[in-house]
């Protein structure tokens, strides 16, 4: 049996799988020599502890992963897609929801009055409102400080559906009252058909005239009832008179009603709003 060489202490072509035990650190130089890693095998990242992973060393494409465990993702490192709306909130996500800052889907308004659609007047020959549907069984129909071009003229309103406005002249009725300021007697008018649901008498248009009124449509047609109209109105008239007055009309058959128009008898509307909001049961 030959024997290993014994050199100053030292054992001469000993084998490391013969070593047993561990070597002590002391026996290790200051610094090792640099290794390519490339026989490395089981490398554990926890023991990686300083440095940076370079990017060539990832995968082109990350396996997928189920994100349970990632904490602290910055929103602002979103740059594509869209959040589910399950994400954002509870409740339902629609064209008429809003998202409420408790983080729950509701109607505008608390669901009450929820406005339909606005429109400011701007000389315009009439204001209409659309998206009116079977989601309201009333809608409240605001009308502020219409200005007409025409001295003394009438606030009509009518209705219409996909196929635009109904001006037909016989297809309404209506009746009103009026009483001017406190020297003039309780007048009335009606028609039971008609081109127009009229809402007030005479409209000054000298600085400070105008009409004020606030009508409510009830069956606007989805019910197989025809739209039926009743309201309160002021103004000054052409003669510079306090007019003040309620109403009442109809379009005489039902309709699939998508749509309300406001305009004056005749000449454009100087200025003014119309708005339109529908009201709901809870």
């Amino acid at each position: 049996m030959a024997l290993s060489k014994v050199v100053d202490n030292s054992i001469e072509g000993l084998a490391a799988s013969k070593l047993t035990g561990t070597i002590a650190d002391a026996r290790f130089p200051a610094t090792l020599p640099a290794a390519s890693g490339v026989n490395l095998t089981a490398l554990n990242a926890t023991n990686l502890g300083s440095g940076t992973v370079p990017d060539a060393r990832f995968p082109a494409t990350l396996p997928a992963g189920s994100g349970v465990n990632l904490t602290a993702l910055n929103a602002t490192n979103l740059g594509s897609g869209t959040v589910p709306t399950a994400r954002l909130g509870t409740g339902t996500a629609s064209s008429s929801t809003f998202l409420r800052g408790d983080q729950t889907y509701a109607e505008a308004g608390g669901g009450s009055w929820n406005l339909i659609g606005t429109a400011e007047a701007s000389n315009s020959a009439s204001l209409t409102i659309t998206g009116l549907d079977s989601t309201y069984d009333t809608y409240a129909i605001a009308m502020s400080a219409l200005v007409p071009q025409t001295n003394g003229k009438y606030v009509w309103l009518r209705v219409g559906d996909s196929s635009g406005i109904d001006e037909g002249g016989g297809d309404y009725a209506y009746s009103t009252f009026n009483k001017l300021d406190s020297t003039g007697a309780l007048s009335s008018e009606y028609a039971t058909s008609y081109h127009a649901i009229p809402v007030s008498y005479d409209v000054g248009n000298t600085s400070g005239y105008g009409y004020g009124g606030m009508y409510f449509l009830h069956c606007p047609g989805d019910s197989g009832v025809a739209p039926l109209f009743s309201g309160t109105y002021t103004n000054v008239s052409a003669a510079g008179r306090f007019s003040m007055g309620m109403g009442t009309g109809a379009r005489r058959t039902a309709i699939t009603l998508d749509r309300i128009q406001c305009l004056f008898a005749t000449g454009n509307i100087t200025s003014g709003r119309f708005s339109v909001y529908g009201i709901a049961h809870a």
